[in-house]
């Protein structure tokens, strides 16, 4: 998916959550607190350009999404 809007112009910011995925470490072993935090700092970092900012995600991410924007 990320490729299909990189050629059409847009800027993908992307993390592996940790625990999850390819990132380094035990397992899905870090505390939820942690990988929120992962999380807050992508879209604060992400939200000081200034461009319109979309999130998507799926699965347990989109969990997590949830559980920050409420």
């Amino acid at each position: 998916m990320a490729e299909y809007f990189v050629k059409k112009g847009y800027v993908i910011n992307m993390i592996d959550m940790r625990g999850f995925g390819y990132s380094g470490g035990d397992r899905v072993n870090e505390p939820t607190r942690k990988v929120l935090s992962d999380i807050e700092t992508l879209m604060r970092n992400c939200c000081e350009r200034d461009l319109a900012t979309f999130i998507i995600a799926q699965g347990l991410g989109a969990l997590f999404i949830n559980a920050l924007l409420q």
